[in-house]
């Protein structure tokens, strides 16, 4: 298997992971790319929560945009996964307390009017201050999660296809 396919199937295996358990998301991306140069790395991550503490502004700007996120429901999900030991500023834990240092190429994407697009933007700058080559895709009046209304939406499609020029750009 050359070194380009190996790398794909690791891409689709971490979006697989990503999927199942957004939160451990940094932790395994580190595992399964663990000996890898970082440059020929390009993980990509669709809409997704990073700010284990809660104190994005949009999660107030566009709470009556996004009907899937709510502050509420970010809280029980961060102590269903932290439990009582857990802190929310855990490197681990929180990608916005992480060291970026060494880190792959980023592509984020996150919708205008969802709760979460402050967390998006924070984290394409945490990742940059540590060197990090970020794309920052955001689509307008797009909610939570929307590249999966793929085959639905012609934003999600459109999306979906600048991810893929993307990772096709970067291999």
């Amino acid at each position: 298997m050359k070194n380009s396919e190996y790398l794909v199937e690791l891409y689709h295996s971490w979006v697989e992971r990503m999927a199942a358990n957004p939160d451990k998301g940094i932790e395994d991306l580190r595992d399964l790319f663990e000996g890898w140069h970082p440059a020929t790395l390009e993980p990509e991550r669709v809409s997704y929560r990073s700010d284990m503490e809660h104190i994005g502004k949009t999660l107030d700007s566009n709470k009556d945009k996004d009907i899937l996120i709510s502050r509420e429901i970010l809280q029980v999900m961060s102590e269903m996964f932290l439990g009582q030991a857990g802190s929310p500023d855990n490197p681990l834990c929180n990608p916005l307390k992480t060291d970026f240092s060494n880190f792959p190429r980023l592509y984020i994407n996150a919708g205008s009017s969802e709760a979460l697009l402050d967390n998006a933007q924070r984290l394409k700058s945490v990742a940059e201050e540590s060197g990090v080559d970020v794309s920052l895709s955001i689509v307008n009046d797009m909610q939570h999660v929307f590249p999966m209304m793929a085959g639905r939406s012609d934003e999600a499609d459109n999306e979906i296809a600048r991810i893929t020029t993307w990772f096709k750009a970067n291999f």
